[in-house]
């Protein structure tokens, strides 16, 4: 939900690594609407510590610029069918980048992959939000995939899409800290980012929606990725997944 700098390195004809950066938007309104859905969550969110109010607060102008882009950036993506040449299949350019984490129509789920104490892995579904260094995600005091991070914390992650033809995916690797818990919700951390998830993913009501279960204990946990995300978007295979002369459309992008 928040915004960040972003410098690319570059695999020609195969998935783009991208810094850290995002930005938030809301489900279905427009991103002015955005400021006083942060103001409404920041009167009733109390003493609550300085930083949760600090990420709420930031989070406004950051989704200001991600719907404003959202039209362009959409419109950018060319491809009419599978393995086509000349589309624009490949790592998702840095502007848009932001646009698929944190846009206004950002309600993908983060798939969190982890390893469980007996050496089986694990996926679990889950909201996210994420603050331009880090994904923040929001656990139940007896969720097991919360403890199993807490023993063992290397993870991964994965955001995709699965409309076609665009099919963007973020992946990265990462490191889980548990930022805070088991807490209530009155002067927690994760109240106001478990706030913010429910706006973005359900709509306006999503936060008042959510006090129900304000006295129910919670984990945030902190999910840090190793330096890079890597990207793809479209119908295609990278340029590594062939034989020299198999694909000269893709060989001649890569020299360029």
């Amino acid at each position: 939900m928040f915004a960040g700098s972003a410098s690319e390195r570059s695999e020609a004809g195969s998935s783009n690594e991208y810094r850290l950066l995002s930005a938030p938007g809301k489900k279905r309104f427009h991103p002015s609407h955005y400021d006083d859905c942060v103001n409404r969550i920041l009167d009733s969110a109390g003493p609550r510590k300085a930083r949760s109010r600090d990420l709420v607060a930031a989070s406004s102008a950051c989704c200001r610029r991600a719907g404003a882009d959202r039209i362009t950036a959409m419109s950018e993506f060319r491809q009419d069918h599978y393995y086509e040449e000349g589309s624009d299949a490949g790592g998702i350019p840095p502007d848009q980048v932001e646009e698929f984490l944190a846009g206004p129509d950002s309600t993908w789920l983060l798939k969190l992959a982890f390893v469980k104490p007996d050496g089986w892995p694990m996926v679990v579904p889950l909201w996210y939000q994420w603050d331009g260094n880090a994904f923040y995600v929001v656990g139940r005091k007896r969720s097991q995939w919360v403890h199993d991070l807490a023993v063992n914390p290397q993870c991964a992650v994965c955001i995709e899409e699965t409309a076609h033809p665009r099919i963007r995916k973020v992946l990265a690797q990462c490191t889980a800290e548990i930022a805070e818990g088991p807490a209530k919700g009155e002067g927690s951390q994760w109240a106001p980012i478990a706030e913010e998830m429910a706006a973005r993913y359900t709509g306006p009501t999503g936060p008042e929606q959510l006090k129900a279960s304000w006295d129910w204990d919670r984990y945030l946990v902190k999910l840090t990725p190793r330096g890079k995300l890597i990207t793809w978007q479209g119908a295609d295979w990278a340029l590594r997944y062939f034989d020299p002369g198999q694909r000269p459309d893709l060989e001649a992008k890569a020299r360029r």
